[in-house]
């Protein structure tokens, strides 16, 4: 409960914080960049919260360390058969560093067009013109090409034919 505490209020400071600290240094830092740092700070503190729980209580002492000798040879195990999340996870790590597309960009993707609405650490959410919500492995989403139409400027250049003939 504790832990589950600090991340709230953790994840309120930095939803409040990072801002302000972003104007003051002058750093260019958008929302899809600070979501991400709000996440993997929760994703710490629980962790942090669940090895202090374990060193709390003297009977899971031997069962950690008896953990920790088999973690190699599960972690290989674990490793092969998460490969697909594991891919995900490292693919949202490098959508939110490069930033291809960030949250609030108009983007193509497979054909379908919509503003990415979400990027979390597993998947990419795009919410269609027609209020579809798409969601897309960030895998598939750093292999597939996608055309985003607000990267740089909001206007696009037309290119239109005219027929002139009488």
């Amino acid at each position: 409960l504790i832990t589950r505490a600090a991340a709230r209020i953790m994840d309120r400071m930095l939803l409040n914080y990072i801002p302000r600290v972003v104007n003051r240094v002058e750093v260019k830092m958008d929302e899809t960049m600070q979501l991400m740092i709000r996440r993997l700070v929760s994703a710490t503190i629980y962790l942090i919260g669940m090895m202090l729980v374990i060193l709390q209580v003297p009977q899971l002492h031997s069962l950690a360390t008896a953990m920790l000798a088999g973690a190699g040879i599960a972690g290989l195990a674990i490793g092969y058969a998460a490969k697909d999340s594991l891919s995900n996870f490292t693919s949202g790590i490098f959508i939110a560093v490069f930033q291809p597309f960030r949250v609030g960009d108009l983007v193509d993707f497979r054909n379908d067009h919509g503003q990415v609405e979400d990027l979390t650490l597993r998947h990419t959410v795009i919410r269609t013109s027609d209020n579809r919500r798409i969601i897309v492995p960030n895998s598939i989403m750093s292999m597939e090409p996608i055309i985003n139409w607000s990267i740089r400027e909001p206007e696009v250049v037309w290119t239109v034919d005219f027929d002139l003939e009488k």
